[in-house]
């Protein structure tokens, strides 16, 4: 009988130890729908440099997107998928690699990289 009751605790305590993990394991989803301006611009053999033109990336909850460089509007599209983000302008498709922190957002991937902070 003590062999019993001491295999129910063991396997309760398991249960609740995967449960919890798989608790902490669960991360809040990353939004960044809104507009960003950016603030510098990375390109292969130059680095992160400021940009010159006012430059803007508008993600929209329905998928769109509008990009503002000056006096240049593009729209297209977006998916973003965990960390990873797909944007397509002009019929041409990038992915990058998300990072947000607070009201900054960087994507970048081996030829281009943005960081932005939040305007709306």
């Amino acid at each position: 009988m003590r062999k019993l009751i001491l295999a129910i605790i063991i396997l309760s305590f398991a249960v609740l130890s995967i449960s919890c993990a798989r608790n902490s394991l669960t991360t809040t989803p990353v939004s960044i729908v809104g507009k960003w301006q950016v603030t510098s611009q990375w390109v292969p053999d130059n680095g992160w440099s400021t940009v010159d033109n006012p430059t803007y990336f508008e993600f929209k909850s329905d998928g769109t997107l509008i990009k503002t460089e000056g006096n240049d509007t593009i729209t297209g599209t977006y998916e973003l998928k965990g960390s990873e983000l797909t944007i397509t302008l002009n019929n041409s498709t990038s992915t990058f690699n998300v990072v947000l922190k607070n009201d900054t957002l960087e994507i970048s991937n081996q030829d281009l990289g943005y960081k932005m902070q939040k305007t709306q």
